[in-house]
């Protein structure tokens, strides 16, 4: 037990500057304990004289005489400015060093002045001082929003509270985002890319700083900021994602990370700041993003988004630049999830699409458990089946009645731009009885159409494919397809597949059972499918095998053709797939059992709506069974009348 000095009462209540001096003087000396006292012993008389020392003796003291200088961080506030600027380096380096320990966004311009510090370790110390700051004011900012959002009072007295609190949260970052400013335009003095680090968590404020600077400054910090970044984008850098696609310099590169991120936490943010894209700078660029791996066909992020983020992202999809058909098939995965609220946005969205794909998916809505949405879904059908008809008597003078109404119908000119842009619009039967004379009436199309087919761009390939599939003209282009199918790119690959299976020769039919047995996985799924389409000639005995292959996809394919070709194998796989412990399998089969509409498993399936582990599968589940029970009703309905009609003939 240590005896506490009787001179230490005297201290206290001495009114003499030298007090504070002598207190300071002897810290350094005395006992940890002791220490601890003066310490508090001097931020209680909060004199000048003694806070003063503070900052020069923080290296000197114990833990918790430190952590007692931070928690009396207010009464510092005058000091620092001094001490920050002390010829002594040491004291310079404790002044940042408390600093950074309290993280108030108020000191910032501290750490501001000193990273123009002649010492390098002075100006490391004031970047990771910032870094800090930005990152804690973030996580305070977010902390404090959602305590406010979950707030309530009745009488509504919470709001004087909630505005004082908001504007002393923006006072905060209006010094911060001032020191990262002044910081950011000198970077070409210190190059510390911590700086950059802190301003790509604002990029949306300091843009000035970060993207409009001299030349030379903005190669630096531009070459800094995808340094920082690295090859994971993180959920705090959706801010800057946005604002870089205002920027050519930066557009391809940051839609190329895009395209390659599967992290379903930074794309639940990057949706959550898409108010960020309502600048029209940026809006007009989201078309650049036209591929995205995380997107998939939208099972998954349907399922795995939190509701309120599920409920913003249809408006989200409907500003990218990817296929409209991707846009479709994933907008309908959003009809099928949990959450009213993004059904009804689904919905909406899927009005705005006026493709055959999205109206198939709005009368499936016809049906839907939502009342906004089947309402949405009945009036936008009635118009469109109206819009339809209309059209259907229009005719081009000089010109094939099939080719006069399918451009018609799909609101298009025989412009091949036009048609490139907007082929999605096609309806199918339409295309399958006048897609050929586009070659015919469409100025240059066959020479542009192969220039596109071999665009050094995979993405222009893609759609070249496309659009050869749509208008049935993949015969035509034989040679250019059978080049692609050994294209290096696997979506290129797999597109051209799917050609081959409109040409039906011999040669396309080799290509496809090679590709069956040698290429990847989602090229083995197209080949199936492909060979599918080319009627009985089709070697069963290279797809039985698929029937158990760890693909979920090759599966499937293989599991489809088998059932179309009466084979019983395929009967067991199914149902093997229903019963799989992976989510993809039990999904995949599901799919099959909806587009064959397989009334006899009607048990299996309610059964997974009502008791599969995963509440993705029991919610497509409750969509198939609703689906195959319509289907078995209009059956049952048809059935009483063909045996009336056999009876009497």
């Amino acid at each position: 037990m240590f005896a506490r000095p009787k001179i230490l009462e005297y201290l206290q209540q001495a009114d003499d500057p030298a007090v504070d001096l002598a207190i300071g003087a002897a810290i350094p000396f005395v006992d940890p304990y002791l220490q601890i006292e003066l310490v508090e012993t001097i931020l209680r008389r909060n004199r000048t004289e003694g806070l003063l020392l503070l900052p020069v003796l923080f290296h000197q003291v114990n833990d918790t005489a430190k952590a007692r200088i931070i928690a009396g961080n207010s009464h510092l506030f005058p000091i620092l400015r001094n001490t920050i600027r002390s010829p002594e380096t040491q004291t310079r380096i404790n002044s940042l060093q408390i600093i950074r320990k309290c993280s108030n966004p108020r000191l910032a311009y501290l750490a501001g002045i000193a990273i123009h510090d002649g010492a390098s370790r002075i100006r490391g110390d004031a970047a990771l001082t910032l870094r800090d700051m930005a990152e804690q004011h973030l996580a305070n900012m977010a902390q404090t929003t959602a305590i406010l959002q979950d707030a309530s009072q009745a009488d509504g007295g919470l709001a004087a509270t909630v505005v004082a609190t908001m504007r002393m949260v923006n006072e905060e970052r209006r010094f911060l985002l001032d020191a990262l400013r002044d910081a950011v335009s000198s970077f070409e003095s210190h190059h510390r890319t911590e700086i950059v680090e802190a301003a790509v968590l604002f990029a949306e404020e300091l843009e000035d700083a970060l993207f409009q600077g001299g030349a030379l400054l903005r190669g630096k910090i531009s070459h800094a900021m995808f340094e920082v970044i690295g090859e994971r984008l993180l959920p705090h850098h959706a801010p800057f994602v946005y604002v870089s696609l205002a920027y050519p310099e930066f557009r391809k590169r940051v839609a190329t990370k895009l395209a390659t991120s599967r992290d379903s936490e930074f794309f639940a943010e990057f949706i959550r700041s898409a108010w960020i894209a309502r600048d029209p700078r940026i809006q007009k660029h989201l078309g650049v993003i036209r591929s995205l791996e995380w997107l998939g066909d939208g099972f998954e992020p349907a399922f795995t988004l939190p509701p309120e983020i599920a409920e913003m992202a249809p408006a989200w999809i409907l500003a990218l630049g990817i296929p409209v058909d991707q846009k479709v098939a994933i907008l309908t995965n959003f009809l099928m999830i949990d959450a009213p609220g993004a059904n009804r946005a689904a919905a909406w969205a899927l009005t705005r699409i006026d493709t055959p794909a999205s109206t198939l998916a709005l009368q499936q809505a016809l049906d839907h458990e939502v009342t906004a949405v089947r309402e949405m879904a009945e009036r936008e059908v009635q118009f469109r089946s109206r819009g339809n008809r209309r059209l259907r008597h229009r005719t081009v003078d000089g010109r094939p009645l099939e080719w006069s109404r399918l451009l018609d119908a799909a609101g298009l000119s025989e412009d091949f731009e036009d048609i490139w842009q907007n082929f999605e619009r096609i309806d199918v039967p339409q295309a399958h009885a006048a897609g050929r004379l586009a070659v015919q009436f469409v100025p240059g199309f066959s020479m542009m159409l192969r220039s596109r087919l071999v665009d050094p761009s995979p993405v222009q390939r893609v759609r070249a494919l496309q659009l050869v599939m749509t208008l049935r003209l993949a015969s035509q282009f034989n040679r250019e397809i059978f080049n692609l199918c050994n294209d290096r790119i696997i979506e290129v690959r797999v597109a051209a597949i799917r050609a081959l299976g409109q040409i039906g020769d011999l040669t396309s039919r080799r290509i496809l059972e090679r590709a069956i047995v040698q290429d990847a996985a989602s090229v083995q799924a197209a080949a199936i499918d492909a060979l599918g389409r080319l009627g009985n000639a089709v070697n069963v005995d290279l797809v039985v095998p698929l029937l158990d292959d760890e693909d979920a996809a090759v599966r499937a394919a293989a599991v489809r053709l088998l059932l179309r070709r009466h084979v019983n194998k395929a009967a067991g796989a199914l149902m093997a797939m229903l019963a799989d412990s992976r989510l993809e399998h039990r999904c995949n089969a599901l799919s099959i059992v909806d587009q064959l509409r397989l009334t006899t498993l009607l048990p299996y399936v309610k059964d997974m709506a009502i008791s599969d582990p995963d509440p993705r599968i029991m919610r497509s589940a409750q969509q198939v069974l609703r689906r195959l029970h319509k289907f078995k009703s209009a059956a049952e309905k048809v059935s009483p009348v063909a045996a009336g009609t056999e009876e009497a003939r």
